[in-house]
């Protein structure tokens, strides 16, 4: 993570089916009609004047007929109404199952899938396109050189919304999984959604199902709301991430349930020199109410993709459970800081800042400007994977809840940070040992972050 992180909260992480009630500011927008759709809401930061349905352009969904076309030209089609005074477009995905390529949306746009709406990947690998590396990366993560688009894309747009009546968006990502283990892609794979060089955008109220690498992936954008999103994927499937803010600021991520087969949150800004280069941070990031289930990874990485930078976080009411532990691999850490191992037991809540896999640098030494940054080599291989804690980065953890397993004592050692109300509760032997600390005061934002409080709009459709 070049560019750096700053300003990141997180609050009310949990693996427990937990209902929580959401305010949103509403209003009553220009109605969006959508035909054979009964009455209906969708949240966005504006309402649309003009709606569409992909079975206008000769959609059809049946699950082996490709859309690919179909989607491209209903969305070049509303694309009309995306300039100023324009009223902006919605495309309506009606229920069925409609297989497709990857596409790209526009601005002042809306996507809404009907509740028995499924949008599928196609299995074609000639249908994905192929797209130069992000320049904070240089290259591909699974592969040198370009990479396959994501399914659903776009860039430099204003205004973008994701959403529906909980359809599903499923990435058939079995046949890319595949392929990845044989080393049979030439390319990265790609990713479920990806917006890039964007503002404004919402994603809420959708299943998202097998990506074929990671699920959600804003990059180099800001603004942008994630709310009321199920990610599931198999606990084993390589890279699925679930929401990757990468470079971006004035992020909040909400009421979210995540199964992955790597970390649920990773908050990511570049890669190497090139991100070093890039040199854009993520920043005022807020995490509510997120479940996570991930055997082998994260609930939330802070430092995934790092090659330098610094931590402000500030994760609160935080709950895990069956949350992974520390990746093999080099580790990074900001300077001034050290990095002491941890025990607590088949989990990991957050990992602070650096991972195994593709965090730090892959040529090895630090980043220019950060000398003297080590880490002691047993934490950077070890059998016996155990989280890590950075010294005296501002965060502060609240309510933090878990679910662990017996194979090792509950204990907490050293302990940094101020425990309160922990679930397990921690050895309480631990503070009266010699070197131990029970409460180590760890500094956090105290403002209020402008994702906090942005306001959603509740667009009324009705046949």
């Amino acid at each position: 993570m070049s560019g750096g992180i700053q300003d990141v909260r997180a609050e009310d992480i949990t693996a427990i089916n937990t209902e929580s009630a959401v305010r949103i500011k509403t209003a009553v927008g220009r109605g969006a009609y959508v035909r054979g759709s009964g009455q209906s809401m969708y949240l966005a930061p504006a309402c649309r004047a003009h709606t569409a349905s992909v079975a206008d352009f000769g959609g059809v969904g049946d699950g082996t007929t490709s859309n690919t076309a179909a989607f491209r030209s209903a969305v070049d089609h509303l694309s009309q109404y995306s300039g100023e005074g324009g009223g902006g477009g919605m495309l309506y995905v009606p229920a069925g199952k409609w297989l497709t390529g990857p596409f790209n949306l526009t601005s002042h746009f809306t996507l809404y899938l009907h509740q028995d709406a499924v949008i599928l990947g196609s299995q074609d690998v000639g249908e994905w396109p192929i797209v130069d590396p992000l320049p904070s990366y240089g290259r591909g993560r699974d592969k040198v050189g370009g990479r396959f688009a994501s399914l659903i894309g776009g860039s430099n747009l204003t205004d973008v919304v994701i959403t529906g009546s909980n359809g599903t968006i499923d990435g058939q990502g079995a046949m890319w999984w595949s392929k990845f283990h044989k080393n049979q892609l030439k390319y990265t794979r790609g990713y479920l959604i990806e917006l890039m060089h964007s503002d404004t955008i919402y994603i809420s109220n959708l299943t998202l199902l097998n990506s074929p690498a990671w699920n959600i992936h804003p990059v180099y954008s800001s603004n942008i709301v994630v709310q009321g999103i199920t990610i599931l994927a198999p606990t084993n499937s390589p890279n699925t991430d679930g929401i990757n803010p990468d470079s971006c600021s004035h992020v909040r991520i909400e009421d979210c349930y995540i199964v992955s087969g790597d970390d649920c949150v990773a908050i990511k800004s570049g890669w190497d020199e090139y991100g070093i280069s890039y040199g854009m941070p993520s920043q005022h990031i807020v995490i509510r109410r997120l479940t996570c289930v991930s055997p082998t990874s994260a609930v939330i990485a802070l430092g995934s993709e790092m090659s330098g930078g610094g931590v402000r976080a500030a994760p609160d009411d935080a709950h895990h459970h069956e949350a992974g532990v520390l990746d093999d691999g080099r580790l990074q850490v900001p300077p001034g800081r050290q990095v002491r191992p941890q025990r607590r037991p088949r989990c990991r809540q957050h990992q602070l800042p650096g991972r195994g896999g593709h965090g730090g640098l892959q040529g090895g030494g630090a980043p220019p400007g950060h000398p003297g940054r080590t880490v002691p080599g047993h934490l950077r291989r070890q059998r016996h994977r155990r989280p890590v804690q950075v010294q005296e980065v501002p965060m502060e953890l609240r309510r933090h809840r878990g679910s662990v397993g017996q194979r090792q004592p509950r204990a907490v050692r050293p302990a940094t940070g101020r425990a309160r109300r922990r679930m397990p509760v921690p050895d309480r032997h631990a503070a009266h040992r010699p070197g131990h600390s029970a409460a180590v005061r760890i500094r956090h934002p105290g403002h209020q972050l402008a994702a906090q409080s942005r306001s959603v709009f509740g667009c009324g459709s009705a046949a």
